[in-house]
């Protein structure tokens, strides 16, 4: 599971921290201050809403395998919940948003966090 102790978690909101910074440098150039402005709205939906997630996960009180479940689609349920939330807001409420940068940081941010899967945590040897 990825709590906000997870190696996993971590890695990926680095990554998506990363990819942000990364667009909207590039939507700087393309669109000005609006538009990089806009790719870090983009990106922070996907962040906030990843460690909401991790954060949840962290705090459930899962002792079997049932309620792991029950804790990980709660909180996919509010990942994905507070993202169109996010996405609704920054478009509510900044006038000047480039959707281009948005959309394309969020997507993107999105997608890096499903190679949380790929992250290997640390193993404890067995002697």
């Amino acid at each position: 599971m990825l709590g906000l102790r997870s190696k996993a978690l971590k890695t990926v909101l680095w990554w998506q921290a990363l990819a942000t910074a990364v667009i909207a440098v590039i939507a700087a150039l393309v669109a000005g201050m609006h538009g990089a402005i806009s790719a870090v709205l983009g990106g922070a939906t996907t962040i906030v809403a990843g460690i909401a997630a991790g954060l949840l996960i962290q705090r459930g009180k899962a002792r079997t395998a049932a309620d792991m479940l029950v804790v990980a689609i709660v909180a996919e349920a509010v990942r994905i919940g507070l993202m169109l939330a996010l996405l609704v807001l920054a478009f509510a409420a900044y006038k000047q948003v480039v959707p281009g940068g948005l959309i394309g940081a969020f997507i993107v941010t999105a997608f890096i966090f499903t190679m949380a899967i790929l992250v290997r945590e640390k193993t404890q040897k067995t002697s």
